[in-house]
């Protein structure tokens, strides 16, 4: 496989999250879905890989991809876009080989100037949120993306910054199981399930980055709380948790967390009768539950819109209500929950 265009063309954005997307405001999947090339207008097309032709689409679409082709190889679809509609030198059902010049890019879209977009579509293995679409650098070098190499550079991520490696490497397991497009409900994404919103300074589709960043976060933890239990606790819970319970958080899937790290960590008895701290436990479960649930039919309005409703005029009230609505009210739903369960199936 091959880049579809000539060598020395600079990559503009690239696959996941990235300035532009954020200030775009315009995507309705946790990341751009290809990489984009500063082409000039009338720089050669070429096929990245032998295969036969999809579609060909010689219509300007304004803000989407303009005039476009879809390749199939086999295993992935790969999409270019942006091209010059009077240049494309395919019909669909050609078959074309590796570098063959299928056409011109020079068209653009909601960026600025003349660029190609590749996305690469691998529908076995893809992320779902993204529409099955992976880095277009994996595709182009999957031996740099296994999962070997992947623990070697979380080895040294963490030797950079004085952390255990063997400890950050079951984290990194506990995390995604090295799974590089791991994606929750919450949003949390990649190797190390980065949620965008509270870190945007990293792209966590990008696994390298992504292990860099978190090396550098669970750091930061073991300098503010001095133990690696309590910095562990503070990856999964959040810092703030940590410091209200005085040491890791009585929530079984952080304490679940942190003992499968360390073989030598054991999890706190809870004083007998201690009926206080076994509601907490239940409680802080139902309120994740109740926002995850949130969040999924927030992303699902999301998804739903790429197959044809107006972006722009997609309605976020329903969401916030629900939101603001259980910030304000959670007191009474659960003490309504407890009565529900109380009272047992029905």
């Amino acid at each position: 496989m091959r880049t579809p265009v000539p060598e020395g063309i600079r990559v503009t954005q690239e696959y996941g999250i990235t300035d532009f997307y954020w200030s775009s405001g315009g995507y309705p999947t946790p990341g751009h879905l290809g990489m984009d090339y500063g082409s000039p207008s009338g720089t050669p097309l070429q096929a990245p890989a032998a295969g036969r032709i999809l579609t060909v689409n010689r219509q300007n679409l304004g803000s989407g991809w303009g005039a476009y082709v879809q390749l199939e190889d086999g295993r992935y679809t790969h999409t270019m876009a942006h091209l010059l509609a009077d240049k494309i030198r395919v019909a669909e059902g050609d078959q074309v080989g590796e570098g063959d010049v299928i056409g011109e890019t020079g068209d653009t879209g909601w960026s600025t100037g003349a660029h190609l977009h590749w996305q690469v579509m691998d529908a076995a293995d893809g992320p779902g949120a993204m529409h099955n679409c992976i880095d277009p650098r994996h595709a182009l070098n999957p031996d740099q993306y296994e999962r070997d190499v992947l623990e070697d550079y979380a080895a040294r991520a963490a030797e950079r910054v004085s952390l255990n490696p063997d400890h950050f490497k079951r984290q990194i397991n506990m995390e995604s199981g090295w799974n590089i497009y791991a994606h929750s409900g919450a949003n949390a994404i990649g190797l190390a399930q980065i949620v965008p919103r509270w870190h945007p300074g990293v792209n966590p589709w990008k696994p390298f980055a992504s292990l860099d960043y978190a090396a550098n976060l669970m750091a930061s933890h073991l300098a503010t709380f001095g133990r690696i239990d309590l910095a562990l606790a503070a990856y999964n819970a959040g810092p703030g948790a940590v410091q209200n319970y005085g040491g890791v958080p009585p929530f079984p899937e952080t304490q679940h967390y942190v003992a499968t790290i360390l073989d030598d960590w054991e999890v706190p008895t809870m004083p007998a009768g201690d009926d206080t701290v076994a509601e907490e436990i239940e409680l802080n479960k139902w309120l994740k539950q109740e926002m995850e649930g949130i969040a999924n039919d927030a992303i699902g309005a999301l998804n739903r819109a790429v197959g044809g409703a107006d972006l722009a005029t997609l309605d976020d009230k329903d969401v916030n209500t629900r939101l603001h609505e259980l910030r304000q009210d959670w007191p009474a739903r659960w003490e309504a929950e407890k009565t529900r369960r109380a009272a047992g199936p029905r």
